[in-house]
């Protein structure tokens, strides 16, 4: 790697070239007094225009020297604050994942799923086809992407739960309490909703096709939000059907 000479080197290396020229303008045979001192006169001229252009540049490197150093600092900083924040995603995700998991074995592992409460608790992603989740208490469960085909949820309290892109194919929702709940994206292709409670619940994007709606009600305050397309069934009595 090229290192840079400093400026003193370079001016005491001047300095000597000079030395040497005067030792040649007074050498016997050399030019007269008047010559060499006009000589000399520009020699110093050029010298400290010399020195100051040197002096100027080495001042000139030494300040992209700092900014580069500074830019490099900033950068590491960036990189460190990058790597944390993904390990604690990371470390995030692993404690979600294993706290799910945790869930599904101890559900696999029970026989009788009823009247169990299980509010607040984070079970998205959880594997719970054809269970017998009646009258199970689920009010603000992360059930999101959660596999409940064919499930038993009747009178179930799913009141602000989370059910985004949850399976309900075929499951039984007979007067579950769903007000508020979050069901975008959820496939409930044949599911038995009649007489469930949708005050408020969110249906943007779900697939209600061939699922009972008869009795279904709801808060005429809070009227749920159908998926576009679908055509809802008169509130509280009259019985519909979304194709």
């Amino acid at each position: 790697m090229f290192c840079r000479p400093s400026v003193w080197v370079i001016l005491v290396a001047l300095t000597i070239l000079g030395l040497a020229g005067l030792g040649f303008l007074f050498a016997p045979g050399g030019p007269t007094f008047a010559e060499a001192r006009l000589e000399l006169g520009g020699a110093l001229v050029s010298g400290v225009v010399l020195s100051g252009a040197f002096l100027a540049a080495e001042r000139r490197l030494e300040a992209e020297d700092r900014n580069l150093e500074d830019r490099t600092a900033e950068r590491q900083h960036d990189i460190e604050e990058r790597t944390a924040e993904r390990q604690h995603e990371l470390e995030k995700r692993t404690v979600e994942r294993q706290t799910r998991d945790r869930y599904q074995l101890a559900l696999a592992l029970e026989s009788d799923l009823t009247d169990r409460a299980l509010s607040k608790l984070n079970l998205a992603g959880l594997q719970l086809p054809y269970r017998d989740l009646s009258k199970s208490r689920l009010s603000g469960a992360n059930l999101t992407g959660a596999n409940l085909t064919g499930a038993n949820l009747t009178g179930a309290k799913l009141d602000v739960a989370y059910l985004t892109k949850a399976t309900l194919v075929g499951a039984i929702l007979k007067g579950a309490d769903l007000a508020f709940a979050d069901l975008s994206g959820a496939n409930l292709v044949t599911a038995d909703l009649t007489l469930a409670d949708l005050t408020g619940a969110t249906l943007t994007g779900a697939d209600l096709s061939l699922a009972d709606l008869t009795g279904a009600k709801w808060n005429p305050q809070w009227a749920p939000t159908w998926p576009e397309g679908c055509e809802p069934p008169e509130n509280a009595w009259d019985s519909g059907e979304c194709e």
